[in-house]
């Protein structure tokens, strides 16, 4: 029997309107490839017919802790 050890990240948000983009990551996700994540992607996927204001949450990785983010 063989282990295939190879995984699949993604990044992605979801609101009451639905599914914003999805992100598939390659490699090893560190702060600096997150914060351009989160430029490429979170206005975007933010403006999915959301009226007013929304809250962004994350967990407490330390990339999403980090100084630039």
């Amino acid at each position: 029997m063989t282990h295939d050890s190879r995984s699949l990240m993604i990044w992605g948000c979801i609101s009451s309107k639905g599914v914003g983009e999805l992100v598939f990551i390659d490699g090893i996700l560190d702060k600096n490839k997150y914060l351009s994540i989160l430029k490429d992607n979170l206005i975007k996927s933010a403006n999915m017919n959301i009226r007013g204001s929304f809250k962004f949450y994350q967990d407490n990785d330390l990339k999403h802790k980090s100084q630039i983010v």
